[in-house]
């Protein structure tokens, strides 16, 4: 083999037969081939060829085809729909997507935390360990809020403000997740807020939430 291979790479063989014959020995090539294109990833990499990785919605390196060393790989470029489902994508991919909605969860003061993607109008998702889910808390006002068929608004009276209508000194407090509470036993001594008008008394926990609008509680 050896004396086979000295005459195939020897510079005295007719060019002809050294074409025809050449074989793994003579290079850095495992097959012999005449181009480094079509060749699958593994293929491409074992006769030292150049592989292009292109990163293509969350996946950094996707074999995108095969060059030959004195060529110059093309730059990848964007243009490939990203079709995985909501709970696939990571934050950015998540915010950048109309359908799908970024929850986040925090251990109750401190910054909040990417939790999950899901699609929109989809529960919140559930926050592990004690932290508190955001989604609807992060909602600072009364359109936003009412924006997340998954949330509910939760206002406060604000005493005597001027208005003559029955529950008009009402106001937007904080968003809160899921449908509102209005039947349940307040444990705890702090007086219920009036509730006048539209508004119905909602629970929390042990306590009272808020006021609530009707339509807003759990049927």
């Amino acid at each position: 083999m050896a004396l086979v291979r000295a005459l195939l790479c020897s510079p005295h063989m007719r060019p002809t037969l050294a074409f025809v014959l050449l074989i793994a020995g003579c290079g850095s090539r495992a097959v012999p081939i005449s181009s480094c294109h079509d060749l699958d990833e593994a293929t491409c990499r074992k006769n030292g060829c150049q592989p292009r990785l292109c990163a293509i919605c969350e996946a950094p390196s996707v074999y995108s085809g095969c060059y030959d060393t004195d060529e110059q790989v093309p730059v990848c470029t964007g243009g490939v729909a990203c079709t995985l489902p909501c709970a696939m994508a990571n934050e950015a991919v998540c915010l950048d997507r109309p359908e799908c909605r970024a929850d986040y969860c925090n251990p109750c003061n401190s910054s909040p935390a990417f939790a999950g993607c899901v699609r929109k109008g989809a529960p919140p998702t559930l926050c592990a360990d004690g932290a508190c889910p955001t989604v609807c808390r992060q909602q600072l006002d009364l359109t936003s809020c009412q924006a997340h068929p998954e949330c509910h608004a939760v206002f406060q009276p604000a005493g005597a403000c001027g208005c003559a209508g029955s529950g008009c000194c009402t106001f937007f407090s904080t968003c809160a997740d899921g449908p509102a509470i209005c039947v349940g036993t307040a444990l705890c001594s702090v007086p219920p807020p009036d509730c006048e008008g539209p508004y119905v008394l909602s629970y929390a926990g042990s306590c009272y939430e808020g006021c609530v609008l009707a339509s807003e509680c759990q049927r």
